[in-house]
């Protein structure tokens, strides 16, 4: 059995536990069933954690393979080709390298100079990233078969959190929302909240809010940096 990783408690576990504590704040505020309180055992923060990590962790996966949406997510999601055409550094010794095991997968040169990839029609362009995020993909599972995947596995585990920590921090912008909206409504007869405790609510989420953003992108880019001197690693070796 694969031992337990830092891939599985940052892309999983944490998101879970910081959305718990972060609705459970908002239930303290509106004094939602004052006599319990969800982060007084810990298996029940472990399991929830990891059912909530789930649901987060594929709601986003969703999110950033949907065309139409990955241009909308805040720039968390970037195309691997877009971050590579920007490591200009990079191109001069290792597009060679990349471009014979492209001969090998696809029959012709995927991987070429920025100038080059903007002087292409946007057809063209369209399929070199259809390309370049196959050749990504195949070269992840290269790695990872061969075990040489850990330090961006790392890298991508941060960029995973902060993913997941954006939605949570926008599930719990909707809550808090909600939660005022029916604190107003005279027939429930609800809890009136402190607006200060509301305000504070509402900066300390919107400044996690865009703290994760910005660090989820920067986790992103270094993470493809990684992966692509792994992997120009790995095929040099092997030869």
């Amino acid at each position: 059995m694969e031992k337990f990783s830092i891939y599985n408690l940052l892309g999983l576990i944490l998101p879970g536990a910081v959305l718990i504590f972060m609705l459970d704040i908002l239930r303290n505020i509106f004094g939602i069933l004052p006599e319990y309180t969800l982060t007084d055992s810990w298996e029940t923060i472990v399991l929830v954690s990891i059912i909530l990590g789930a649901i987060l962790y594929v709601t986003t996966l969703q999110a950033v393979n949907n065309k139409k949406l990955n241009k909308h997510v805040w720039g968390l999601y970037k195309h691997v080709t877009d971050l590579y055409l920007g490591m200009k550094s990079l191109h001069s010794f290792m597009n060679e390298t990349f471009n014979k095991r492209a001969n090998e997968w696809y029959g012709k040169d995927i991987y070429i100079s920025n100038d080059e990839y903007h002087r292409l029609t946007p057809e063209k362009q369209t399929e070199i990233k259809d390309l370049q995020d196959e050749f990504y993909d195949r070269m992840y599972y290269e790695l990872d078969y061969e075990n040489k995947n850990e330090i961006p596995k790392n890298f991508q585990s941060f960029y995973f959190f902060f993913r997941q920590l954006t939605l949570a921090c926008l599930i719990s912008f909707m809550a808090l929302l909600l939660l005022t909206g029916l604190s107003l409504l005279p027939f429930l007869e609800c809890t009136t909240p402190c607006m200060i405790e509301i305000i504070t609510y509402f900066m300390g989420i919107g400044l996690l809010f865009i703290v994760s953003i910005w660090l989820g992108r920067w986790y992103r880019q270094r993470m493809v940096l990684k992966m692509y001197w792994a992997f120009y690693t790995h095929i040099n070796l092997k030869k």
